[in-house]
């Protein structure tokens, strides 16, 4: 083989080796993390449900489809392994889905008036009745009433964006963690391959194991 052709070859593999690092470099970056401990998953101000030693958070958007499909999953969760989990849920509103933030501002607003898992509730299972709406205020206030809300209260903390910072504080913990998209698992720290019953159930089951 003469001098020249070894040069070329020598610099094809210096090539396809950049540009492997560069591509996984790219995949990494839009892939949440699995499989090892991150920081800021959770905060002390963070809504939780129960109080086991096993800590399932969700990072989700009320006007997505997705999450919606994900909510009676995670109740089935919650009645199955109750005292034994924590559950916890973090704002994470997609720029996609326009209403997202107002509904995050109105379970913020109602968590102000210890409301905050009935108007959680509340909004996927009538998400299909404001995610196309120009403006669901009238539809968040309707369900303030419904849950015995100080409504006026409630209403001006929505307009004016009270809690964007609590928000705005779990988006940039999101993306810290490379989310991009909901809803978003994890169990102990450890990020969740998908929100199926199964992998979540599994993960929850081998964290209790090794939690005792």
């Amino acid at each position: 083989m003469s001098t020249e052709a070894k040069i070329w070859i020598a610099i094809g593999v210096v090539v396809v080796g950049v540009m492997g690092a560069i591509f996984a470099l790219g995949n990494r970056s839009n892939t949440p993390p699995s499989g090892s401990a991150t920081q800021n998953v959770t905060r002390t101000t963070s809504h939780r449900l129960g109080s086991g030693k096993v800590v399932v958070v969700e990072f989700g958007d009320y006007e997505c489809p997705a999450c919606e499909a994900a909510y009676p999953i995670t109740k089935q969760i919650l009645a199955k392994y109750g005292p034994q989990i924590t559950f916890v849920f973090r704002n994470f509103p997609l720029a996609q889905h326009p209403n997202a933030p107002e509904a995050a501002e109105a379970a913020e607003a109602a968590a102000a008036q210890g409301k905050f898992w009935q108007m959680h509730d509340k909004l996927y299972d009538t998400q299909n009745d404001w995610a196309n709406l120009p403006d669901p205020t009238n539809n968040f206030v309707t369900y303030a009433q419904d849950l015995g809300l100080d409504v006026n209260t409630f209403k001006t903390a929505v307009q004016n964006k009270a809690y964007a910072s609590v928000i705005s504080q779990d988006q940039t913990d999101g993306t810290n963690l490379n989310i991009t998209g909901t809803p978003t698992f994890y169990i102990n720290s450890q990020a969740a391959a998908d929100y199926s019953y199964n992998t979540l159930a599994g993960m929850i089951d081998s964290a209790i194991k090794t939690t005792k």
